[in-house]
C-alpha cells in the first residue's frame, strides 16, 4: 500500500480529467448537392460522447431579419442550411447563407459550405457559427443559446463590426438539437468520479494518517455499514402514512 497510494491518487486525477468536454467539432455535409454544413454539426467529446447540433428545423428558411438599426433600411435574408441566391452589386448572382439588402444593393455576407462551429458552454448550451467568404471579405457570426424558458425560437440582428454581421438565435430546449442525455451522462460521470476520488483519497488518508489497515481504511466506515438500515428506515417512514394502524390500549 505504501507505493500504491501515489499511483491511486494519480489515477484519480487522471479519471477526473476524462470528464466529457468538446475538443473539436467536425461538421458533416450531406451526400447531395445541398450542403448542410451551415446548420448541422457533429462533435465528439474526449470521453467519446457524441454531440449533435442541428438548426435545420429551427426556422422555416429563408427567413427575413431586420437590421438592429430600424432607421438603416437594411434587412437580411437568411438560410443557414441551404444556399440562397443573392444578386450582388456587380450584377452577378452568388449563393449565400446571409444576403444583405441595403437599399437597391445586395451583398453576400457568408456561405454555409465553409461554416465553422465553436461550442462555448454546455450549461446552458451555447455555440457560435461563422459563415465566411462573403463579398469583399464580409462574414456573418450567428450565436446560438438554448433557453429552457424561451417560448419558441427567435433570431435577431445584433450589430455590425466592420465587415462582420452578428446575429443571435435563442432556442427552446426542444429545438436545441443537442444529443439526448448529454447533460444527464455528464452529471452521472461527475458523480461517479467524485465518489471514486472520495474513496481513494479517504483510504490514503486513513492509511497514512490514522494507521488504518484493511477494511478500516474506508472513510466513514460506520456510516457505510449503517447505510442499508438508514435506507430501510427512510423507506418505511415514507410509506407509513399509507397504512392504517390499529391502536390497542390497555384497559386500566
Amino acid at each position: 500500500m505504501k507505493h500504491r497510494a501515489p499511483l491511486l491518487l494519480l489515477l484519480c486525477f487522471w479519471t477526473c480529467a476524462q470528464l466529457p468536454r468538446v475538443t473539436g467539432l467536425s461538421c458533416t455535409p450531406d451526400n447531395t448537392t445541398t450542403a448542410i454544413r451551415g446548420c448541422v454539426c457533429v462533435g465528439i467529446t474526449e470521453a467519446g460522447t457524441s454531440v449533435r447540433l442541428d438548426l435545420s428545423g429551427a426556422f422555416s428558411y429563408p427567413i427575413t431579419v431586420a437590421d438592429n438599426d430600424p432607421t438603416s433600411g437594411r434587412s437580411y435574408n437568411i438560410s443557414l442550411c441551404k444556399s440562397i441566391p443573392c444578386a450582388s452589386t456587380g450584377g452577378t448572382t452568388t449563393f449565400t447563407s446571409v444576403c444583405l439588402k441595403d437599399g437597391g444593393s445586395y451583398y453576400n455576407c457568408g456561405k454555409p459550405g465553409v461554416a465553422s462551429w465553436l461550442v462555448t458552454s454546455f450549461a446552458p448550451m451555447s455555440y457560435s457559427i461563422l459563415y465566411p467568404n462573403g463579398d469583399a471579405k464580409r462574414q456573418s457570426v450567428v450565436k446560438v443559446t438554448v433557453d429552457p424558458n424561451a417560448k419558441g425560437n427567435s433570431i435577431v440582428m445584433t450589430g455590425i463590426n466592420g465587415l462582420e454581421y452578428d446575429f443571435s438565435i435563442v432556442l427552446g430546449t426542444a429545438a436545441s438539437g443537442v444529443a439526448p442525455g448529454i447533460f444527464g451522462l455528464t452529471l452521472i460521470s461527475i458523480s461517479l468520479v467524485g465518489f471514486f476520488c472520495y474513496i481513494v483519497i479517504g483510504m490514503v488518508v486513513g492509511y497514512k494518517v490514522k494507521g488504518a489497515r484493511g477494511v478500516e481504511m474506508v472513510p466513514q466506515l460506520s456510516f457505510w455499514k449503517d447505510l442499508p438500515f438508514l435506507i430501510k428506515d427512510g423507506f418505511m417512514y415514507s410509506i407509513s402514512p399509507c397504512y392504517k394502524r390499529n391502536q390497542q390500549y390497555t384497559k386500566l
